[in-house]
């Protein structure tokens, strides 16, 4: 559910302006946050939805404790990041597809490798030149398992990955703030209606 006309218009302009800034110096990762029920969902959704019309945005992927077992899956989470971000770029759909064709993903269980051949690894060798980046929207990051791991490898992704941007929604928890460690990010309480940019 979106956002109703006419409301939260300062923050979906921050998040806007940010997503159209191509300085390849500018943080990378947007992270929303604020206490359960203040609308982090629907200012998700209304920004994936402005970014859908714009011809800026990869993939959303909304996260849902309690829902079923898909919308939790750090794994599935990758693999639609990877599936959105291919449509995206031919030169890492290119890259992809190699790492597919070395790897039987069915068996790799753990996350973190899991990321590095679907996101990581296709991600470090595609050689990008445009200088207009991409958006996936995550939604729920607290809600997904293994958060703090995802966390980690966002944070990695958003540092090291020029033309992609990353727009993050989910409640303050520590383990998702220490992952996100030094990475220069705009910050923003949605409850506070507080922006900073560490």
């Amino acid at each position: 559910v979106e956002c109703i006309s006419g409301t939260r218009v300062s923050v979906l302009g921050d998040i806007e302006a940010w997503a159209q800034e191509n300085d390849p110096l500018s943080p990378h990762l947007f992270w929303l946050y604020g206490v359960a029920g203040c609308g982090k969902s629907a200012v998700a959704a209304s920004v994936a939805q402005v970014l859908k019309e714009q011809g800026r945005l990869a993939g959303a992927f909304f996260c849902k404790r309690g829902g079923k077992d898909e919308q939790r899956s750090p794994q599935r989470l990758a693999a639609h990041m990877a599936f959105y971000l291919a449509r995206a770029n031919p030169d890492f759909q290119s890259e992809l597809l190699n790492s597919i064709k070395r790897t039987n993903l069915s068996v790799v269980n753990d996350f973190d490798s899991y990321f590095d051949y679907v996101l990581g690894e296709p991600l470090s060798k595609s050689n990008v030149t445009t200088g207009r980046s991409t958006v996936f929207v995550i939604d729920g990051l607290d809600e997904c398992e293994n958060n703090r791991a995802v966390a980690v490898k966002l944070a990695s992704m958003a540092a090291n990955a020029s033309w992609v941007k990353l727009f993050v929604a989910s409640r303050d928890e520590t383990p998702i703030r220490v992952s996100l460690g030094d990475l220069r990010i705009i910050e923003h309480d949605l409850f506070e209606d507080k922006r900073t940019t560490e």
